[in-house]
């Protein structure tokens, strides 16, 4: 099991970057997938999201802007729900 946290509200995939040191922007939501999906669908991962970035405010929305999202394998998804 692994836990990402997603730290920018761009939607941006930099090919190879680890968790750690994911270049961008930030760790997008589509590299957290990713990363996930590199680790085998019998892995349940978590994500969550950085309540730094994603207050509650218009900056908070991820807007798709490079196609459809996979999920892969077991993923759950750990955040506030906050009204916009």
């Amino acid at each position: 099991m692994a836990n990402y946290v997603v730290t920018t509200n761009t939607d941006e995939n930099d090919a190879r970057a680890p968790a750690n040191a994911p270049g961008g922007t930030g760790l997008s939501l589509r590299e957290t997938l990713s990363l996930a999906q590199a680790n085998g669908s019998g892995v349940a991962d978590i994500i969550t999201f950085d309540e730094t970035v994603f207050t509650g405010g218009a900056d908070s929305v991820i807007r798709l802007t490079n196609g459809t999202l996979f999920l892969p394998g077991t993923v759950t998804f750990d955040g506030m729900v906050r009204q916009i």
